[in-house]
């Protein structure tokens, strides 16, 4: 796949850069021998990731959007899109070296961070970049006393490829949104959706880690055990504001100009309520219609749909509540949407820009 994609992009970017007028044209061979070498490895990676027949679809889909903005959109320089997905493979092997990430999850890692590091340069690539360190370090710290928890959620600390869409995806997809129409709103919505993530990430994390937390189910408010899906704690709700603010942070250390314009504590205000009200909507949707099971091994309520007997057999889980297909990754990407949808409809209703 690799080899007949280099072979076929290099020989039609030298073919046809003799007939356009467009960024690609006059670039020395050696730049367009490299540029198709990359844009071989990002065909192959969406080949890798994707079956069904879907991935006859985005491989020409996703190189026409690589070559289709090199060419309209003339904020975004060839040499700056390579280094950014130079950053973005070296991203990828880097995680799955310290077991952030396993393979599928290195493979979407490289995809997005190529569109959002190559094509949005430090503004969109620090934000992002901050919530994947620091919620990864995060999920790191204090694996002793989370060690109890592992059973109990669908997914361990280290991220796959459902996860990396799950929390990455509606950032991913308001990048592209974003390199086709310019619009500023989208950079907000942009930040509400990572603070979203943080949110939750941290919540979890900081709820699962804290000493001898209480935690409350959101819709009833009666007192669960910690680690239950829909279930809320005063160190997990502060944490997921705190993570939210981080967010915004590090945008405005990047000299952001939308965010200056709109007023620095405004976003920071902004950002961080709609990364904790993202984290709240999250709860509320795993306490109603997250599927949760019976393990019958343990005699423990758990996400995952099976458990593993002693002798090594896999044993299908009882459904207790909530409909059978929506799970943690779901329920993370319908709080990603709420994060991004509430900073766009606030920065639309203002009409600030």
């Amino acid at each position: 796949m690799f080899m007949v994609s280099f072979l076929l992009l290099l020989v039609c970017l030298a073919f046809f850069s003799a007939d356009i007028t467009g960024s690609l044209a006059a670039r020395p061979l050696w730049l367009i021998v490299l540029f198709a070498l990359f844009l071989a490895l990002v065909a192959t990676a969406v080949e890798a990731l994707l079956s069904y027949g879907f991935d006859n679809f985005f491989i020409p889909a996703s190189i026409a959007y690589v070559l289709y903005v090199l060419e309209m959109n003339h904020a975004v320089r060839l040499e700056h899109f390579m280094i950014g997905g130079l950053l973005a493979l070296l991203l990828a092997v880097f995680s799955v070296k310290v077991k952030f990430l396993n393979n599928s999850g290195a493979v979407a890692t490289f995809l997005l961070g190529t569109t959002i590091f190559g094509i949005g340069g430090l503004t969109w690539t620090v934000p992002l970049l901050t919530f994947y360190l620091l919620s990864s370090v995060l999920s790191k710290l204090g694996k002793k006393r989370k060690a109890k928890f592992d059973l109990v959620f669908e997914k361990g600390s280290q991220r796959d490829a459902g996860q990396v869409y799950a929390n990455g995806g509606i950032a991913w997809i308001l990048m592209i949104v974003f390199s086709l129409t310019g619009d500023p709103a989208v950079f907000f919505a942009y930040m509400g959706t990572l603070a979203a993530v943080q949110a939750d990430t941290w919540a979890t994390e900081i709820g699962t880690m804290w000493p001898n937390p209480k935690a409350w189910l959101i819709t009833s408010f009666k007192e669960v055990p910690v680690g239950t899906s829909g279930g809320i704690s005063v160190p997990g709700t502060s944490g997921a504001f705190l993570g939210s603010l981080f967010i915004c942070a590090s945008a405005l250390l990047m000299n952001v100009g939308w965010l200056h314009a709109f007023g620095a504590g405004q976003s920071m205000l902004l950002i961080g309520v709609s990364g904790l009200v993202a984290s709240l909507v999250d709860s509320f949707f795993g306490a109603t219609v997250q599927a949760q099971y019976f393990d019958p091994i343990r005699e423990k309520v758990t996400e995952r749909t099976h458990s593993v007997a002693p002798d090594g057999s896999l044993v299908e889980n009882r459904l207790l509540k909530g409909v059978p297909f929506v799970n943690n990754d779901l329920v993370n990407t319908l709080c990603a949407i709420s994060g991004s949808a509430l900073a766009y409809v606030v920065i639309e209703t203002l009409r600030i820009f």
